[in-house]
C-alpha cells in the first residue's frame, strides 16, 4: 500500500512542478515578446466558419496589410490576435471580427 501512496506523492509533485512552470512561462514569454527578444508567430487558421488570426503589425487599428494607411513608427509594433466568424442570417452571409489580444512590442 505504501508503494501506491509514494507513486501518488510523486505524481502530485510532478503536477505541481508542471503547473508552476506554465504559470511562470506565460508571463516571461509575454515579457520577452514585448521587449522584442523574439518575434511572435504569424497565424492564419480556419476552423469551420471561424478564422483565427495572429499577426505582428505597425498599426493596431488596421492589422491587415493594405487596409487603410498604416502609421509606421520604427520603435513600436503590435501583436494582434483576433477571430473572424462567418454567420448567415436570412440567406445573407455576414463576417464579424472580435479582437482577443493587443500586445505592444518593440522592434
Amino acid at each position: 500500500m505504501s508503494g501506491a501512496r509514494g507513486c501518488l506523492r510523486y505524481t502530485l509533485a510532478l503536477a505541481l512542478v508542471c503547473a508552476a512552470l506554465v504559470l511562470l512561462a506565460c508571463p516571461v514569454g509575454a515579457l520577452a515578446a514585448r521587449r522584442g527578444y523574439y518575434a511572435p508567430p504569424t497565424v492564419h487558421r480556419r476552423f469551420g466558419t471561424v478564422w483565427f488570426h495572429a499577426v505582428a503589425t505597425a498599426d493596431p487599428v488596421c492589422p491587415m496589410v493594405f487596409c487603410g494607411t498604416q502609421r509606421i513608427i520604427r520603435q513600436q509594433g503590435y501583436y494582434i490576435v483576433w477571430v473572424e466568424m462567418l454567420t448567415t442570417k436570412a440567406g445573407r452571409a455576414e463576417v464579424r471580427g472580435y479582437r482577443l489580444l493587443e500586445l505592444s512590442i518593440r522592434r
